[in-house]
């Protein structure tokens, strides 16, 4: 009875010690890294995520940008962070799944935290470019006598299997351009340095709307609401294309279980505030709240679609040794 009573105390001493952390948690300003360029849709989710965790947390939270190797330097640079909830990703499917498929990276991958969105991608072009459907694009790849230029704002990232895809599908004439980030892309193709770009469909709107860029298709299943008179490129006539991309928050492997429930409750708060899922559904993102552990499995489920287009469909076509990487996720 007594070892009972014991037992008992420690465990009520060490949920209300994580009760404590969790109150108390954060004791300074807490970072979001983002691991591209400023402009792009990691960035623009970033920014809203800390402009409310800021109110939420009572302390200020900042937005630092570190490009570089598709993603793999700021990831880097979160996962060897200090596991105190002070330093957050805004990490996507590229660097979180495809990478370490096709990189073998088999090091400490992040803490998921929380599902910000989930969206398509959209094949972009120059408001002033001479293409109005997809067709015309596709065609003036197949006849040009010079390669049709696709900005790539990071190797094995969704849009870089997106434009693989495409030129194995259309038997395009394409070459990739590197850039730092869907910002610059975006910048590219809309001052006419390069013919098109697979852009995330929230980065895509916004220049829409400005008139720099139009948009000739959409990558996902189905038409975007969003867009809605946007065609898929399945219904241009591109067959078996589907590929989209999603973003979260992670933090430091090890980081204590109450701080991260307290990040979950935090986000998705903030991503069900009204003019919140306003200005993103109307960008094209999907918000779908999640705990952590439902988002974690969300991941592993996404690396085994990863893992079979990949290794169905697109293995071959990059330089990498093989297509069984390792990676948490991907097992």
């Amino acid at each position: 009875m007594r070892g009972r009573y014991l037992a008992t105390c420690i465990l009520a001493a060490l949920a209300l010690n994580g009760s404590a952390r969790a109150q108390s948690y954060p004791s300074g300003p807490v970072q979001i890294i983002v691991p591209f360029a400023k402009g792009g849709s990691a960035d623009n989710f970033a920014r809203v995520i800390a402009e409310g965790l800021t109110k939420e947390l009572g302390q200020p939270v900042s937005v630092e940008n570190r490009p570089g190797g598709g993603g793999s330097v700021g990831l880097e640079s979160v996962t060897q962070a200090a596991p105190d909830g002070r330093t957050l990703l805004l990490g996507q499917t590229g660097e979180i799944v495809i990478q370490p498929y096709l990189m073998k990276q088999a090091g400490p991958r992040p803490e998921p935290v929380a599902l910000v969105a989930d969206m398509p991608l959209a094949i972009v072009v120059s408001s002033t470019a001479p293409y109005s459907t997809l067709g015309d694009l596709i065609a003036a790849a197949r006849s040009s006598r010079r390669s049709l230029s696709a900005a790539m704002p990071g190797r094995y990232t969704p849009g870089d299997l997106a434009t693989e895809l495409f030129r194995i599908r259309t038997s395009a004439n394409l070459a990739t351009v590197p850039y730092p980030g869907g910002g610059p892309s975006l910048d590219a193709v809309a001052e006419g340095l390069v013919d098109l770009y697979f852009s995330t469909l929230t980065s895509a709107i916004p220049q829409v709307r400005a008139g720099r860029v139009k948009i000739l298709a959409v990558t996902s299943p189905e038409r975007s609401s969003a867009v809605p008179d946007v065609r898929t490129v399945q219904e241009s006539g591109v067959r078996r294309f589907a590929v989209t991309q999603w973003a979260g928050v992670f933090t430091p492997r090890g980081t204590p279980a109450d701080i991260v429930a307290r990040l979950n409750r935090d986000i998705n708060k903030i991503l069900a505030d009204p003019d919140v899922g306003r200005k993103l559904a109307s960008e094209g993102a999907k918000i779908t709240p999640m705990s952590p552990a439902q988002f974690a499995d969300f991941i592993k489920a996404d690396a085994k679609i990863y893992e079979r287009f990949l290794t169905a469909e697109l293995c071959s076509e990059f330089v990498v040794e093989s297509c069984s990487g390792g990676g948490e996720f991907s097992r």
